[in-house]
């Protein structure tokens, strides 16, 4: 790399003959007095030019020492590249990279358009950079919930590592900044009592659906994809393999969440709430396309015949099923309207049910179609299961029964 260090405000000249060597070596340039006065000329890695001035022939002299070893490190970065906005790289450069699922990039974006381009946009990156006390300031007023605001803070802090990697600063901002105390709620699941209450409350068409949630553990949106061709009456099985998303505004068929399919078995009295449920309201056939980018069935039609649909044979939607339909069977049977007592609340009903009953924690993270191995069961319900001290002398005093006798000797002590 070459470079050097130049005085602006001088230009030097030879001394004439029979001229001291020490005088007017000097000679005011049309800058002089004007700007900074020590100049730095570098080209760089990429053969582009830089001219950045300095007060001090020192300071200059220290930046071009500094860029020399950057170059040498590989560490070097364009100083004026750090002057983009957040707003600017996020919409040119970041969000176009992203290769994520379409839902997750809707949420992405959301969350840009919400909280962080409105907060942080119209900062330039390299200010960020230097001054993570912006990010600080950032997180502790977003108005949201611990949890959102962390996983907002994840958004932020996943784009900051992007710029680091385009080499337009040297460092993200987003470490040691404190986050907003996430307390976990417990869950309290509905008894069957509740369960009751809820189901009279839903319009008759939709009370299988309780049903079905309580005792096959499916999300909603695996529910409203409940088809005949994926219920096995026989067996009494329901496969999971199919779910109704909504993908920028419109209708799909699409693999359950991680694309893992997973098959329920079906209690007796499930199944049978479900064959009455198709006897009043018959299955209606819905036509959707499939979503799963990146694989031949992407856009292909899908034909199930579903178990629940709207009145006029349609595949229910989210949108409208949550404010109109469950919500106010959630009030009428006295409980707040909140996100606890969400459709979800269905599957941890499930869930609660299987561990009462001694159903391990791998078995039960199966059947909900979790693939952490059941650690989300155990920090979820963890206050349901059994006393582990009961268990354990019930265990102790099973395996030891009829190998151990008290002495006479003992028993008179």
């Amino acid at each position: 790399m070459s470079g050097h260090v130049s005085d602006r405000w001088h230009l030097k000249r030879a001394p004439k003959r029979g001229e001291p060597v020490c005088e007017h070596r000097k000679i005011p340039t049309g800058k002089h007095g004007t700007g900074r006065r020590w100049q730095v000329e570098y080209t760089d890695p990429d053969r582009k030019l830089h001219y950045p001035c300095f007060d001090t022939e020192k300071a200059a002299d220290d930046f071009l020492v500094k860029v020399r070893a950057d170059v040498l490190r590989g560490t070097y970065r364009d100083p004026g590249s750090g002057q983009t906005t957040l707003r600017k790289y996020v919409n040119e450069v970041w969000l176009p990279a992203q290769a994520s699922d379409p839902i997750t990039i809707e949420r992405i974006r959301a969350s840009l358009r919400t909280h962080i381009l409105p907060g942080l946009g119209d900062r330039r990156l390299q200010e960020i950079e230097q001054h993570p006390s912006l990010v600080q300031a950032w997180v502790s007023g977003l108005p949201l919930a611990p949890s959102s605001a962390a996983r907002t803070f994840v958004t932020l802090s996943t784009i900051m590592r992007w710029a680091v990697r385009d080499k337009l600063i040297s460092a993200s901002p987003c470490t040691d900044i404190k986050l907003p105390k996430i307390t976990r709620r417990r869950i309290d699941p509905w008894p069957p009592e509740t369960i009751a209450r809820v189901r009279a409350g839903l319009p008759v068409r939709y009370r299988a659906l309780i049903d079905a949630g309580t005792g096959l553990g499916m999300r909603q949106s695996e529910l409203f994809a409940m088809s005949l061709q994926n219920t096995d009456f026989l067996r009494r099985v329901v496969h999971v393999r199919v779910q109704v998303k909504i993908v920028g505004g419109r209708f799909w068929y699409a693999p359950p969440k991680g694309r893992k399919e997973r098959s329920a078995p079906m209690a007796r009295q499930t199944a049978d709430a479900l064959a009455a449920h198709l006897v009043a309201f018959p299955a209606a056939v819905v036509t959707l396309p499939w979503h799963e980018p990146g694989t031949r069935r992407h856009g292909q039609p899908c034909t199930l015949s579903l178990l629940f649909t709207t009145p006029d044979g349609r595949q229910l939607n989210r949108n409208t099923f949550n404010p109109r339909i469950w919500r106010p069977a959630v009030h009428a049977a006295g409980l707040p309207d909140d996100r606890v007592n969400g459709c979800h609340a269905m599957r941890h009903a499930y869930a609660s049910t299987l561990i009462a009953r001694g159903i391990d924690v791998r078995t039960v993270a199966e059947y909900l179609g979790h693939s952490d191995g059941g650690s989300l069961v155990l920090r979820t319900y963890s206050h349901l299961l059994p006393d582990a001290g009961d268990r354990t002398r019930r265990a102790l005093e099973d395996a030891l029964a009829g190998t151990l006798t008290v002495s006479p000797e003992t028993r008179t002590m």
